[in-house]
């Protein structure tokens, strides 16, 4: 990737969205935002119009390479929101999923109903999930 030429956070922004544009659409089905990602990662709070240094530079072109290569945007920046938590991801660790986060949202809104009527049996996390998945996650605290 000749990200070499790129001067600030927007230059580079330009070169790795024309990159993963060509990218197969499987592997990486929003290359904007996949861009975007990449890009705030590598060069942090820095404002679009500073200029880059080269460990900025490297980290982005890394980071575009293995996307361009099939490794999912959530392994490559190692984290990944999961409703108001980060959570920390790796391969294998299953990836968060927006369909889970609804689905997540959904269970949390009825369980406190569920949990507060008279007579019902006390429904634990684990009924819902196991402990080792990120959707018991947003339990931890209900």
């Amino acid at each position: 990737l000749p990200l070499e030429m790129a001067a600030s956070c927007r230059s580079l922004l330009r070169m790795v969205s024309r990159a993963v544009r060509g990218v197969n659409p499987d592997h990486l089905p929003r290359p904007r935002q996949t861009a975007r990602e990449i890009v705030r990662a590598g060069c942090g709070k820095t404002s679009n119009s500073a200029a880059i240094t080269p460990a900025q530079r490297n980290a982005v072109k890394d980071m575009t390479r293995r996307c361009m290569a099939g490794e999912p945007l959530q392994y490559v920046l190692g984290e990944w929101d999961f409703l108001d938590m980060t959570l920390k991801v790796r391969a294998p660790v299953l990836i968060p999923r927006p369909e889970t986060e609804t689905l997540v949202e959904l269970v949390l809104q009825h369980s406190s109903d569920l949990l507060e009527k008279p007579g019902r049996a006390r429904i634990r996390r684990h009924q819902y999930c196991t402990a080792e998945t990120a959707p018991a996650s947003p339990w931890h605290g209900h």
